[in-house]
């Protein structure tokens, strides 16, 4: 009728030899997956994290076009976003400050998806940093604001502008 009792005994060892050895490869195969994929998952967040603190597309655009440099800084709190203080190799006339100062932050939200940009240069008598304006994009309400330094004047510049912003 079925297996006598003594064929059963002796089959029992081997079966559960063969059950913990099944159960060892596949935990072994599971963690060699898990620890590659636990390493790729970890490069891969450290080169996206480089790749954010060191790259600006912005920044190679202004350096190609012998504009100035771009530095993209964060808060390091989280707090704020990512902001842009460009450093111009020349000042921007006062009468197309205004006009320069949109495409600029134009030109840095579409390409690196940023909020607020500060353009300065660098004052050729005294070396000092003077800000030219200031510009600061909110996504919720679609208004970019700019402060334009024209000389001892604070000029406030607010334009309601339709950026999509596909970053987020």
């Amino acid at each position: 009728m079925g297996p006598s009792w003594r064929e059963a005994a002796s089959a029992a060892p081997r079966s559960d030899r063969l059950h913990r050895r099944n159960r060892t490869l596949l935990l072994a195969w599971l963690a060699l997956v898990l620890a590659i994929g636990g390493t790729f998952a970890a490069e891969t967040v450290r080169a996206l994290q480089f790749r954010a603190k060191h790259q600006s597309v912005f920044n190679h655009y202004v350096i190609v076009h012998r504009i100035g440099w771009a530095e993209v800084s964060t808060d390091a709190l989280g707090l704020q976003g990512d902001f842009c203080v460009l450093h111009l190799r020349r000042p921007i006339p006062a009468s197309v400050l205004a006009a320069q100062t949109f495409a600029l932050m134009t030109r840095y939200h579409a390409m690196d998806g940023g909020h607020s940009l500060t353009i300065e240069y660098a004052d050729p008598h005294t070396g000092r940093a003077v800000i030219q304006a200031d510009a600061v994009y909110d996504p919720a309400s679609h208004r970019l604001l700019m402060t334009l330094h024209e000389g001892d004047r604070l000029v406030t510049v607010e334009r309601r502008v339709d950026w999509q912003d596909d970053r987020t």
